[in-house]
């Protein structure tokens, strides 16, 4: 759907749920540990949120290096 110097945002299907989500995925090999906190103060920022306008954030998800919000 987007991307920028560091992140992507794809349209996903959950395995557990099949539920659909968007995933914001830091796209960076070996992201800088100041990036991932970004990415993880992002995803509590929004999680706080709970407004129709706004999209739902469910996880802040990590396997290895790849992190990502869905």
């Amino acid at each position: 759907l987007e991307s920028s110097v560091s992140t992507t945002i794809y349209r996903a299907i959950r395995k557990h749920d099949q539920q659909r989500v968007i995933l914001k995925m830091l796209t960076v090999d070996y992201p800088e540990p100041k990036l991932v906190a970004k990415l993880r103060h992002e995803y509590e920022l929004l999680k706080r949120i709970q407004s129709s306008s706004i999209i739902q954030v469910y996880d802040f998800e990590q396997e290895g290096n790849l992190y990502a919000i869905t």
